[in-house]
């Protein structure tokens, strides 16, 4: 499955979220570090942090030794089916993990969620 990779842009991942259902008061912002100050000016509450990190041979062997439990009680976990997805899955997993009460709009994500219960 030939699948373009999403542009790691908070205009362009805002527009994706849009497209899918996720409420608009959802959104990404660029945030230059992880220390108070540089989170500080967000607007609204930080609920994710998407970190881009290179698939060099340590990250492949980092996540060889750590694996994955994608049996966590009350966690989704979609597994990548195709190249240049992970920018996309990534966005799924930061809105439908950790959000009590999430009510997304009718969409293709919405839809995904239900039939996969």
């Amino acid at each position: 499955m030939a699948v373009n990779a999403i542009e790691s842009n908070p205009d362009v991942m805002n527009k994706l979220l849009a497209a899918i259902g996720v409420p608009e008061t959802f959104k990404i912002h660029d945030v230059l570090g992880t220390e108070e100050q540089d989170v500080a000016d967000l607007p609204g509450n930080l609920k994710a942090l998407l970190l881009l990190l290179p698939k060099d041979d340590f990250y492949k062997e980092a996540l060889a030794e750590k694996g994955s439990d994608s049996e966590a009680p009350g966690v989704t976990f979609i597994q990548q089916a195709g190249e240049n997805m992970c920018g996309t899955v990534c966005l799924i997993h930061a809105v439908v993990n950790g959000i009590e009460d999430l009510q997304l709009g009718v969409g293709p994500l919405k839809s995904f969620l239900d039939d996969s219960k």
